[in-house]
């Protein structure tokens, strides 16, 4: 039993640790929030930076293939608003099922939002 509960606390201690970690390092770069995360028409991608970076904004696929590069390229200080209409790099309309917003900055930052697409 005290093993266990040894165990147990040390888990905790690297869980808590782990999202601390992953707390300084995206507030103090970037944010990503999607509103409404289930839509049939549009949804806006908010991305909102403490410095000019360089950054590709995609959407991915329930296979993690990227269908649509929303962005590429330096984003400004501040908040910077995306609105992604559900269509592929194509323009065509998506099928209603669940995707994923990747924000990426390099090493530095990944974030991953996931949506849905309605009927």
């Amino acid at each position: 039993m005290k093993k266990f509960l040894v165990v147990s606390f040390m888990l905790i201690i690297l869980s808590v640790t782990c999202v601390l970690m992953a707390t300084k390092v995206n507030d103090s770069v970037l944010s990503l929030r999607v509103s409404p995360e289930e839509f049939i028409r549009t949804t806006t991608i908010y991305v909102d930076s403490q410095e000019n970076i360089d950054a590709t904004l995609v959407v991915m696929d329930k296979n993690d293939v990227i269908v649509k590069v929303i962005f590429q390229g330096q984003l400004k200080n501040g908040e910077t608003q995306f609105t992604w209409d559900g269509t592929d790099y194509k323009g065509s309309r998506l099928p209603a099922e669940k995707y994923q917003i990747e924000l990426t900055t390099g090493a530095k930052y990944t974030s991953l939002k996931k949506i849905i697409i309605l009927k």
